[in-house]
C-alpha cells in the first residue's frame, strides 16, 4: 500500500509545490504514490514520484486502453515502466464524468493514507 495523493485539476502554485515535495519525498522512502492521473495534482505528484524513481501507480476512471487526459500518453507510459496502470473498466471504456467518484473509492481503498496537494486558484 502506499499514499494518496489528490487535489483540484487546477491547483495554486504552492500547491503544486506541496504536490511535487510530497510525491519526491515519499518516492525517497520506498512509499508508492497513488492517485489518478488527471490534470493538476495527480499529474505532479505521479511525475515527481517517478523523476524519484519511486513506484507510482494511477488508477484510471475509463478503459486501460485509453490515455485521459490525452496529452498524459508519455506520463502513462512511464508509470506503466515504473509502476502500474489499473482501472476496473473494460477497455475500450470512455472517460465519463460520472465514474470519477467511483474510480476514486479504489484510489482511498489502495491507500494507508491521502494527501490533498492544493486548493484551486481563484478564477
Amino acid at each position: 500500500m502506499g499514499i494518496a495523493i489528490v487535489g483540484s485539476r487546477r491547483c495554486t502554485n504552492y500547491g503544486k509545490r506541496l504536490t511535487v515535495e510530497a510525491g519526491e519525498f515519499l518516492a525517497e522512502n520506498n512509499i508508492s504514490v497513488i492517485s489518478g492521473m488527471a490534470k493538476g495534482v495527480d499529474v505532479y505528484a505521479h511525475a515527481a514520484c517517478l523523476k524519484a524513481n519511486g513506484y507510482s501507480i494511477a488508477i484510471l476512471g475509463c478503459g486501460l486502453d485509453i490515455c485521459y487526459p490525452k496529452e498524459h500518453v508519455e506520463l502513462m507510459q512511464k508509470i506503466i515502466e515504473k509502476g502500474a496502470v489499473i482501472s476496473e473498466y473494460p477497455p475500450g471504456t470512455k472517460p465519463n464524468g460520472n465514474d470519477f467518484p467511483i474510480r476514486n473509492r479504489l484510489i482511498g481503498a489502495w491507500c494507508k493514507k491521502t494527501f490533498s496537494g492544493g486548493s484551486r486558484r481563484k478564477k
